[in-house]
């Protein structure tokens, strides 16, 4: 049977990892207006048009594995494109710019450059 977690806004019962749906909606929207939407950031449809050629040509070469960073190379369900250099300190969207790897090692390389 799935456990139930409350929401961490509201505190009501739900299936959901962090929040309930309602109480999500509510944050995703206030973070959109602290950050602004995606495609205000240049992440719209030419961002996304971009990373499905990056992915498609990474998994002709390599298929689903992901060059890791600051681990092995390793397979991964979901791989994502990311900045070498990121927009926000001056990169660019240009190829050179731009490489494969997966969830965590994203997230791993997020958390360390922005706590570096």
């Amino acid at each position: 049977m799935p456990r139930l977690r409350p929401c961490l806004d509201c505190g009501t019962l739900h299936l959901y990892p962090s929040r309930c749906p309602v109480c999500q909606s509510h944050y995703e929207r206030s973070r959109d207006e602290f950050r602004g939407a995606a495609s205000a950031r240049g992440y719209g449809y030419r961002w996304r048009r971009l990373t499905a050629r990056v992915l498609a040509e990474h998994r002709a070469v390599y298929g689903n594995l992901c060059p890791g960073w600051m681990r092995e190379p390793h397979r991964a369900k979901v791989l994502t494109v990311d900045h070498i250099i990121p927009r926000a300190a001056g990169g660019s969207d240009e190829r050179s710019n731009l490489q494969v790897l997966c969830r965590v090692c994203n997230s791993t390389k997020h958390t360390h450059v922005d706590t570096a």
